[in-house]
């Protein structure tokens, strides 16, 4: 959803248009897809739910599942007569399924009548006729496995998926899946899934390096060695000491890749520079030393022209406008003055740590123009003290704009997710 100021008539028609559109409005789909929209109905509507059936949709037509309410008071004999009544349907009366689909009358069992195999027991039903669980044996094993060669590979990976409690049977009365197999009438070694390893030659070294190089790769050994392990061990193995540089000769490469900084002239260090520039990448200094990508064109411009402002300016580019510092002396009175209530207008808090970090520029020029920063502040009219006081979480939560704390949970949000994608 766009971030926007929420009111109650927002909310609800945020929700009337999803609706219009097809989306689901259960909880979960809202709380994963539209955080700030679950958070405004809480906000303004009290709930979920209540927004919901503000917006004119019954609510049960957009939860996935809900509990049927049910006054049915239980007692033992409600219980063991219910169970009579599944048994006589045909109905399965294992625990796991029980659980499941009857999970109230599970838990008046456990109350009533001490747990759900007495409860059982007591409507004249053997316990273990109502378990789904087979008693494994040696003979069961064999036979399950000779069954399922007929539609399934038998590997233990493929096995582990296809039936998980075959295998911890297998290992627990075998002592393994292999013994079971030989058990079985199988060979292990023809089932078993073997890595089909590459058989590298010289001339196969060589053609592979070529067919990297035309599909724009690198052969940098480190990034090969990365990549494709294989190739390089081969390389060595085949060519002998110094065996992948040996190999890159063979292809028609240098012995290694030449450093980044002997490629740079006037010629690719202008179009380099042309390159971000309309890409759109920050060209003052301090972006272009923080990335290792961008510091090998910096120092490569400063090798050629002597400086970066040199280099831009030769690029046809304003190197006033793109810096991100001021130069010394641009700063008067008035600038400071000004820069600091645009500051403040845009919420900004004002101590000295803040713009110290972030505009350190400003912070300079004050202190030169007004002797400190608290006097530059106070110079602009703001009282100083407000900005230096120190504020519990509780204090900025409550002093922030509606907008500002839907942008902060949005914001927390789409951490979390990253987060826990990376997790995966």
């Amino acid at each position: 959803m766009p971030r926007r100021k929420w009111s109650a008539e927002i909310v609800i028609s945020a929700i009337k248009r999803l609706r219009k559109q097809g989306k689901p409005l259960n909880p979960s789909y809202i709380s994963k897809h539209y955080k700030s929209l679950e958070t405004a109905a809480y906000s303004y509507c009290g709930s979920w739910k209540s927004a919901v059936e503000a917006a004119g949709i019954p609510y049960d037509s957009v939860v996935y599942w809900r509990r049927k309410p049910t006054n049915k008071k239980w007692s033992a004999e409600a219980v063991v007569s219910k169970i009579k009544e599944l048994h006589k349907q045909g109905t399965p009366l294992n625990p796991g399924y029980v659980q499941e689909h009857y999970s109230t009358l599970e838990t008046a069992a456990r109350t009533y009548c001490g747990g759900w195999e007495k409860a059982v027991e007591a409507a004249g039903i053997p316990y273990s006729s109502v378990l789904t669980r087979t008693r494994r044996s040696k003979d069961s094993i064999v036979d399950r496995i000779k069954a399922l060669a007929k539609d399934h590979p038998l590997n233990a990976r493929s096995v582990e998926k296809i039936d998980p409690n075959l295998a911890k049977a297998a290992r627990k009365y075998f002592g393994g899946w292999d013994e079971a197999l030989k058990a079985s009438g199988f060979d292990p070694s023809k089932i078993r899934l073997k890595p089909v390893a590459r058989k590298w030659s010289k001339a196969a070294i060589v053609a592979e390096i070529k067919a990297r190089s035309k599909a724009g790769k690198s052969n940098a050994w480190r990034v090969v060695n990365r990549e494709n392990r294989s190739l390089y061990a081969a390389a060595h193995k085949h060519f002998g000491k110094k065996g992948w540089a040996k190999a890159r000769v063979l292809a028609g490469l240098p012995p290694v890749d030449p450093h980044p900084s002997q490629k740079w002239n006037r010629k690719t260090v202008i179009a380099a520079i042309k390159q971000l520039h309309k890409e759109g990448t920050p060209l003052h200094v301090f972006n272009m030393t923080s990335h290792s990508h961008l510091y090998r064109i910096y120092s490569g411009a400063y090798k050629v022209f002597g400086t970066w402002g040199n280099a831009l300016r030769e690029a046809g580019l304003d190197y006033s406008k793109i810096r991100r510092l001021k130069p010394w002396g641009w700063w008067t009175k008035q600038r400071v003055i000004t820069t600091i209530r645009s500051l403040e207008r845009s919420g900004v808090r004002l101590n000295s740590k803040t713009i110290h970090s972030d505009y350190s520029d400003l912070f300079a020029g004050s202190i030169k123009e007004f002797g400190s920063w608290s006097q530059a502040v106070e110079a602009a009219g703001i009282n100083y003290q407000v900005h230096t006081t120190r504020w519990s979480t509780k204090t900025w939560l409550r002093r922030m704009r509606p907008e500002e704390y839907m942008n902060l949970l949005d914001s927390t949000h789409r951490h979390a997710q990253t987060r826990r994608r990376k997790a995966r």
